[in-house]
């Protein structure tokens, strides 16, 4: 990415002519507009190299069925090229893959191609050498942000649908034409009563020493760091924001709970599911992979 926007920008995707695109217009201070810098991860990757938008884009009108996203049907391609034909839109930035979320189980083994530079995998490595000593170790993945859980609670009580969907797909905890009903919303957005019975049973049942905590809620590390505390349990997490290298050390963990409807926590699920590691999901019952349900 330095690279083009240090050699290649300048030319083809000038300032003057830099929109980003998006599904439908997001909440945000700019109306009708993708608002991509006032959410992370998109902001901080934006405000990386310097971007910023003259515009916004939005796809929702070739949206009209799951399949409209399957760029192996040529029909599908020809609808996405007529709407971004490249002489206007030589650069098309999304603000989030324009795929379903999460991604279809036919497409895991894609996972197996990703290999992780250096640099992330030396700070994953030496993270959990110099962090993480006692062995195994438990690794979580918790969305309990304000701005996640109101999306979760708008999504579930029907006031945020997309086409009139009342259910999020749950490939990676449900199986193939699997969704998560509307009435589960603890699978979305666990409260704490859910988080910490779950840690204390699979702390107990791993035999875990050690917990690492990936989480858009910075303040989460320090409440559970306070509350293993008297069990001896070591909760640790990273000191600043760095989703490559999270995601890097939950597929190192020797066990994995995640969110079921996260993305975040889908690429975990399909390194882990790869290298046939267990994996469990907040608001469900027991471990299981999703090729078994």
């Amino acid at each position: 990415m330095a690279t083009f926007m240090r050699h290649l920008a300048p030319t083809i995707w000038p300032p003057s002519a830099r929109r980003v695109t998006c599904f439908d217009s997001v909440e945000g201070p700019k109306p009708n507009d993708c608002n991509p810098h006032y959410r992370s991860p998109t902001g901080p990757f934006w405000a990386t190299f310097n971007v910023t938008f003259v515009g916004s884009e939005f796809y929702s009108s070739i949206i009209n069925k799951i399949s409209d996203y399957d760029l192996e049907n040529k029909d599908v391609v020809a609808k996405w090229m007529r709407r971004f034909k490249p002489k206007r839109s030589p650069v098309v930035a999304f603000v989030g893959a324009p795929v379903l979320m999460p991604v279809n189980p036919r497409y895991n083994h894609l996972q197996g191609l990703l290999v992780w530079s250096d640099a992330v995998r030396n700070q994953a490595e030496g993270f959990v050498r110099n962090n993480i000593p006692s062995k195994p170790f438990l690794g979580v993945h918790i969305r309990h942000s304000q701005e996640w859980a109101r999306f979760c609670h708008n999504y579930y009580s029907g006031q945020s649908t997309w086409n009139g969907r009342s259910a999020f797909l749950g490939y990676q905890c449900l199986g193939n034409n699997n969704k998560v009903h509307m009435s589960q919303i603890y699978i979305c957005v666990p409260s704490d009563e859910v988080i910490l019975r779950q840690l204390e049973k699979a702390l107990i049942k791993t035999k875990a020493a050690s917990l690492f905590v990936a989480t858009d809620d910075r303040s989460l590390v320090a409440q559970l760091k306070q509350h293993f505390k008297k069990v001896k349990v070591s909760v640790v997490g990273l000191n600043s924001p760095s989703p490559h290298v999270d995601l890097a050390i939950l597929t190192m963990a020797d066990h994995f709970i995640g969110n079921c409807v996260s993305t975040f926590t889908g690429f975990v699920v399909r390194d882990r599911l790869l290298r046939d590691r267990p994996v469990a999901f907040w608001g469900m019952n027991e471990t299981q992979r999703h090729d078994e349900l």
